[in-house]
């Protein structure tokens, strides 16, 4: 289900369940505020809700 997510918020999952990093290292990685970081997540885990159901 996840390559069914747009590119954001595929590499937004992949750094927090798979590498395990926290949301201040992804922020970091990323280079985008820990608002931003932590809306893209809410954001991508909604979308992945959404295709499960």
């Amino acid at each position: 289900m996840i390559p069914s997510l747009s590119i954001n918020e595929q590499e937004i999952i992949k750094l927090r369940f798979y590498k395990d990093l926290s949301l201040d290292e992804i922020s970091h990685i990323l280079r985008i505020t820990m608002s931003a970081c932590k809306m893209r997540l809410y954001r991508a885990l909604q979308s992945l809700s959404l295709l499960i159901i």
